[in-house]
């Protein structure tokens, strides 16, 4: 067309492609089996992601300055370079103490440099499992991504409160964090039966008259 493009103004409906395919405790666990046996290395950057949500790029960018194993935590970036605290737990402390330290990247590739992306092993080893067969959404599709949403999921289905997941997940709004909410329906009828409940305030005020 001539002149201005008449589009400009046009906004395009957002697509869901939120992943959503999670891994129990159970599952998490034969994973990291099988990584084991391809190799140490990936088994270890799994397990850190799954039980501390941290993305892959936080991971491979992680250098050791950054960890405090008397706190268990360490220190990350996100993409838009904001510092956040993410906590571990007592498995995940236990494996980065098995580690050589020095004063570089906890991870590092064959040549001594930051990783760029995970290994085919991975995959592979989903493969085997037989994970992804039949599946054609890539929402519904096992990648390494999924690991990291299952930490949040453990989390949700261990009824610890969405805002301090998404904290946890350094979501930078609650709506990303909402993609779990499905995994604690109980929470919903729950809220509706403090209804049936007489109100805090008014226990207090008949205590205090006798009543």
């Amino acid at each position: 067309v001539a002149g201005e493009w008449p589009g400009k103004e046009v906004k395009l409906p957002k697509v869901e492609n939120q992943r959503m395919r999670f891994l129990t405790d159970a599952e998490g666990d034969q994973l990291l089996a099988g990584l084991k046996d391809r190799s140490q290395q990936l088994h270890d950057v799994c397990l850190l992601s799954f039980d501390s949500g941290l993305r892959a790029f936080e991971i491979f960018s992680l250098t050791w300055n950054r960890v405090d194993l008397d706190q268990k935590s360490v220190k990350v970036f996100d993409s838009k370079g904001k510092d956040r605290v993410v906590y571990l737990t007592d498995r995940a402390v236990d494996m980065l103490q098995r580690l050589p330290r020095d004063n570089g990247l906890v991870f590092k590739n064959r040549a001594g440099e930051q990783i760029k992306e995970i290994s085919n092993s991975f995959n592979r080893e989903v493969d085997s499992l037989g994970w992804n067969d039949g599946v054609n959404s890539r929402k519904d599709k096992l990648v390494f991504h999924s690991v990291r949403h299952s930490y949040a999921s453990r989390l949700v289905a261990r009824g610890v409160d969405l805002y301090v997941v998404g904290q946890l997940m350094g979501h930078s709004d609650l709506t990303m964090t909402k993609r779990y909410s499905h995994l604690r329906p109980d929470t919903l009828q729950a809220a509706v039966k403090t209804l049936e409940q007489k109100p805090m305030a008014d226990v207090n005020r008949l205590q205090a008259t006798g009543k």
